[in-house]
C-alpha cells in the first residue's frame, strides 16, 4: 500500500480557467547552446478576492493578482508582457554585474602595477 499521498490517485479539483507564464530554457551542451521560450499553462483551481490558486507541478500555489510582479497571468498577452519585463530587468542586473567585474579587474591591474614599481 502506497502511503505517500503525493503519488496516490486523488481526485483533483476541476480547473476554472488557465493561468499562463512564459519561461526561457537553455538547451544544448558545452559547445553549443541556444534558448527557447516556452508558454506554461497552469490550471486555476480556486479564485479569491485577491488572486487565484493554481496547480503547479502537482502542488497548489497562490498568485496575487493585485501584485505588480505575478508568477502567472490570466492572459497570454499579459504573460508575455511579464516575461519581457523580467528579462529586461535581468539584462540590467547582468550588465551592472559585468560593469562591476570589469572595474574590479582594472583595480586588480593597478595593484599588480604598484607591486612592480616597488620592486
Amino acid at each position: 500500500m502506497n502511503t505517500n499521498l503525493e503519488f496516490m490517485d486523488i481526485e483533483q479539483p476541476q480547473a476554472i480557467c488557465m493561468a499562463y507564464r512564459y519561461n526561457d530554457v537553455l538547451h544544448g551542451d558545452e559547445f553549443h547552446t541556444y534558448v527557447k521560450v516556452y508558454l506554461y499553462e497552469y490550471p486555476v483551481i480556486k479564485e479569491t478576492p485577491k488572486g487565484i490558486w493554481i496547480r503547479e507541478w502537482g502542488r497548489k500555489r497562490f498568485v496575487n493578482l493585485e501584485a505588480r510582479k505575478k508568477f502567472a497571468c490570466l492572459s497570454k498577452e499579459d504573460a508575455l508582457i511579464s516575461f519581457k519585463a523580467r528579462k529586461t530587468r535581468q539584462v540590467k542586473i547582468l550588465e551592472a554585474q559585468l560593469k562591476n567585474t570589469k572595474e574590479a579587474l582594472i583595480e586588480a591591474e593597478k595593484i599588480d602595477t604598484l607591486k612592480e614599481r616597488r620592486r
